[in-house]
């Protein structure tokens, strides 16, 4: 099922709905949907795509997530029964060793001894592979999404990143976006810290003769990642029912998620930006100024190490994460996103 199963494809002549991100499919000539994306190798937009499995030559996505969850847990399965096997036919041949040779076929043990550890192999990297995709379920992403939110973690203190936000603010809400604080308290201080620093360095150093850290207030100070809503995280709960569908039907082969894959509710709760997904708009493009090395020197050193980090000013379709990983190696095909705009 996990194979042959489609994950969905948007309707034809889709219509972006208001105040969502207007993309653009080069190559289906049609909207895509939020959550969608192109693959390159399925050469077709996918519903809520997670990625492309090479092992079932499939996409997964909205409509065979729950066949592929249940793919999985069966390689657990026999891989794991075949392993206790193997290792008992291994364990047999260890207590076995005093008697003569001929009683023990040699193929049956050069291929024992051979599949083992293959065979423990897949085991252990399916299981690695499930609580990955049971984690990023649990919090309501695909693995496209998280590498979303890791990319914008990663530039978080960057004008870059910032101004598209900011302008997507003025688009969505008519108005310019207002300061930004965090519920950390530790964050709250830090600004009050800031302010006392600056006092303290007045008195040592003429406040004309300094470079002010940020004149134009683009990037917010008392806001962190942490802060971000993301906007399909409705509880843990309902994150997996919805993707999974009831939990009576999580054995049953013909269990599927619930929705169409194109419309979804979304959690406001707290959301001080109330943007669609991502904030800064995707593929949008725009330049902020760079830092001068006395501007540096005056930052604190986890600013710093943000605007040193090269990937702070990578363009989304060439950021990689920590695991070095592209969108292309979720399969989505960046040619075929074009620059969208905000729906009407």
């Amino acid at each position: 099922m996990a194979i042959v199963v489609m994950p969905g494809r948007p309707p034809a002549n889709y219509k972006v709905p208001k105040h969502h991100w207007k993309k653009w499919c080069k190559k289906c000539e049609n909207y895509k949907p939020e959550r969608a994306h192109h693959c390159r190798k399925c050469d077709s937009c996918i519903l809520a795509m997670d990625h492309h499995c090479p092992w079932t030559n499939n996409c997964v996505g909205h409509g065979n997530m729950p066949h592929f969850i249940r793919f999985l847990v069966w390689v657990i399965f026999t891989t794991g029964l075949t392993l206790y096997e193997l290792l008992k036919r291994v364990i047999s041949y260890y207590y076995n060793s005093d008697l003569p040779a001929y009683l023990i076929r040699k193929s049956e043990m050069v291929t024992v001894i051979a599949c083992w550890p293959l065979d423990a192999f897949v085991f252990f990297a399916i299981i690695v592979l499930f609580i990955k995709c049971m984690i990023h379920l649990w919090s309501g992403k695909t693995q496209i999404e998280t590498w979303e939110m890791e990319r914008i973690e990663s530039q978080f203190h960057t004008e870059r990143l910032w101004l598209k936000i900011r302008n997507n603010y003025r688009l969505v809400h008519g108005k310019e976006m207002p300061k930004l604080t965090s519920w950390n308290l530790t964050t709250n201080q830090y600004e009050e810290l800031m302010e006392m620093d600056e006092i303290e360095q007045e008195q040592d150093i003429d406040q004309s003769e300094r470079q002010p850290l940020d004149p134009d207030g683009v990037v917010p100070l008392t806001f962190t990642p942490d802060d971000l809503i993301f906007p399909y995280d409705l509880g843990p709960w309902k994150n997996i029912t919805n993707a999974l569908g009831s939990p009576w039907t999580w054995p049953m082969p013909w269990g599927r998620a619930k929705g169409n894959g194109y419309e979804y509710a979304t959690n406001e709760d707290d959301d001080q930006l109330g943007l669609p997904w991502p904030p800064d708009g995707g593929n949008v493009e725009f330049q902020g100024r760079e830092f001068s090395d006395e501007e540096l020197r005056q930052m604190d050193i986890r600013l710093i190490r943000k605007h040193l980090d090269p990937r702070s000013n990578m363009s989304r379709n060439q950021w990689i994460n920590d695991m070095g990983e592209t969108l292309n190696d979720y399969g989505v095909d960046v040619e075929a996103e074009e620059e969208g705009g905000l729906a009407e």
